[in-house]
């Protein structure tokens, strides 16, 4: 830039030596100074889009971990000649990311992709061009971390570096993106964006707060109709597992249980219409040894003028936990953050294969 402008001043200098030296000049001159500012204002912003490209574009191949940030997706990669590993039929391509030993180099180690590998020779081939001198890039959430190494010819990439560890966390969805060069640089494999994450140590995950509140005083407990419940997403429900347990004040021996496919629907009445503020919720009675049985997440709902209204929503987080533990028959309790006069409510479950809970209170106050 400070040599743009030294050149300019000088151009100035000497049209305004000429214009003095000779009228002819002076009456040209108006004519080349309009041309000559308008190079001069296309060329400044083409200089000023340049340096950020320079600095800020990921660069595949250097020595350091690919800077980025959340913000930031994974550049568009030119995919041409490259082989898509979600279209390869027989290869079923998974996130896993736990604590390994440290003699792989580091006290955490991030296995980042893993590729399930029934009818091709794919996990061979790739671990082949990563220990001749390829690598690959992973990109998880718009930050990318370089990967120079294959585990020890297994179907999975291990990252060496404990970021990653410290900030995955076990049942939040992550977006992934791998690619994978040769040692002539050449993109050889890559993948879709997947959003899933399974089977994470939480050894060197953040502390998270609960959800889960204790109870203010003088609240009024109310009782839903145990006898009009009803539940949707059960593909079985257990003998001992009937609706009408969540809602008939027995906390300790009688539950609502059964398997399912990932969501399950409990609706059910008050005698009136009531707004709802707080409710708890009481695990099973052997959920210490079937934890997976509770539910990750949920989302109350109530009855506004024929149409279902969101009332709150009890989720996990970066930063948060439902709270609900693996404990028998314990209560949970939770602040309702859209309370409003319903009689008619639901709550919706998100669960693994099995679900189950003891009962459900709730209060107004």
């Amino acid at each position: 830039m400070k040599k743009l402008l030294s050149v300019l001043l000088a151009l100035t200098l000497s049209s305004a030596v000429l214009v003095a030296c000779t009228g002819e000049a002076a009456e040209s001159t108006p004519a080349d100074t309009t041309t000559a500012a308008p190079t001069t204002t296309t060329q400044a912003p083409a200089a000023t889009t340049t340096a950020p490209v320079t600095t800020e574009t990921p660069t595949p191949g250097t020595d350091e971990p690919v800077p980025g940030t959340d913000e930031t997706p994974a550049p568009d990669v030119d995919t041409t000649g490259a082989t898509n590993i979600n279209a390869i039929e027989g290869v079923d391509a998974r996130v896993y990311a736990f604590e390994y030993p440290s003699e792989f180099g580091g006290s955490t180690v991030a296995l980042i992709y893993y590729f399930e590998d029934k009818t091709t020779n794919l996990h061979t081939d790739m671990a082949t061009t990563i220990t001749n001198g390829g690598y690959a890039v992973v990109y998880i959430d718009g930050e990318a971390y370089k990967i120079e190494n294959y585990a020890n010819g297994a179907p999975w990439f291990r990252m060496d570096v404990e970021t990653p560890g410290a900030t995955l966390i076990s049942g939040l969805s992550y977006e992934i993106t791998v690619y994978v060069y040769n040692a002539e640089e050449t993109l050889v494999y890559y993948t879709d964006t997947v959003s899933k994450v399974s089977e994470l140590s939480t050894a060197n995950a953040p502390e998270r707060e609960a959800l889960n509140v204790e109870l203010p005083e003088n609240l009024t407990k109310v009782t839903a109709d145990a006898t009009t419940a009803t539940v949707e997403g059960f593909s079985s429900q257990w003998g001992d597992g009937a609706t009408s347990n969540l809602f008939d004040g027995n906390t300790t021996t009688t539950k609502i249980g059964g398997n399912t496919s990932g969501t399950v629907t409990v609706t059910f009445s008050l005698t009136e219409a009531a707004t709802v503020t707080h409710y708890t919720l009481y695990t099973g009675g052997d959920t210490a040894t079937n934890g997976a049985r509770n539910p990750s997440a949920w989302t109350l709902y109530g009855e506004v003028d024929g149409e279902w209204v969101e009332l709150s929503t009890v989720t996990a987080t970066k930063t948060h936990v439902t709270g609900l533990a693996a404990t028998n028959s314990t209560p949970y309790s939770y602040a309702v953050t859209n309370a409003k006069a319903c009689q008619n409510y639901k709550i919706v479950f998100t669960t693994g294969s099995a679900f189950q809970l003891n009962e459900m209170e709730l209060f107004v106050g």
